[in-house]
């Protein structure tokens, strides 16, 4: 694709764009109005497997990738997130099977965006608005963005003066069932380190059909 960019620009008889971005199949364009009809004809043209649409400016704004580039009077360049008409915002819904952990990088990934794209305040706080919404239409409590949004340091143990085999603990593989899996990581972390695992037809591992419940455990103050 390179090869054909630069045969593509270079044999341009007209004026060539000023700004050429492209990432895998999608390009944004910067090129004199005059110009446009002629580059579209010409870059078509070049080689018959390689054909291009042409999206144009609306009210001086142009989408690329997710980001909404908006064109200021003065020339500058806004950015805020942009979101196809037929988007849904439906996200890994909270009350899904998954770890804890999954939804809450959904969280955080979708928060980093907001932060990362807008260019502005007021777009970054109008997204963050929008997530909020959505986020609480899939199930999503308030304490669970809170959480993803500003963990909490960990307070990091002094197991520099540990031998490597100590520091790393023994990891056990546990097939993922829900709050079970999240009470045996809590209750054992400082011992061994729960590995979650996929359930498929090939774990001969109990019941592997059927779910695990929290009652396959007795209470820690039973004796056996």
């Amino acid at each position: 694709m390179e090869d054909f960019e630069e045969r593509a620009l270079n044999s341009f008889a007209g004026q060539s764009p000023s700004h050429w971005f492209r990432y895998v199949d999608d390009t944004w364009v910067k090129i004199k109005t005059s110009e446009l009809e002629a580059f579209f004809t010409h870059i078509n043209n070049c080689d018959p497997c390689i054909n291009f649409t042409v999206e144009t400016a609306k009210d001086k704004q142009l989408a690329f990738l997710d980001c909404l580039i908006t064109i200021q009077d003065d020339g500058t360049l806004l950015t805020s997130v942009f979101r196809k008409a037929t988007h849904t915002d439906q996200y890994l819904l909270f009350d899904s099977h998954h770890p804890l952990i999954h939804k809450l990088g959904v969280v955080r990934t979708l928060f980093h965006r907001a932060s990362y794209i807008s260019s502005t305040d007021e777009a970054k706080e109008k997204e963050q608005e929008h997530l909020r919404e959505a986020l609480r239409a899939c199930g999503y409590h308030g304490w669970s963005i809170e959480k993803a949004i500003h963990p909490r340091k960990r307070q990091h143990r002094d197991t520099e003066t540990r031998p490597t085999e100590q520091r790393r603990g023994i990891g056990v593989s546990v097939p993922y069932g829900g709050g079970l899996r999240h009470n045996l990581s809590r209750v054992y972390s400082s011992v061994i380190r729960i590995i979650p695992r996929r359930l498929t037809s090939n774990n001969n591992v109990g019941s592997a059909s059927a779910p695990i419940s929290n009652d396959a455990f007795p209470p820690s103050n039973q004796t056996s």
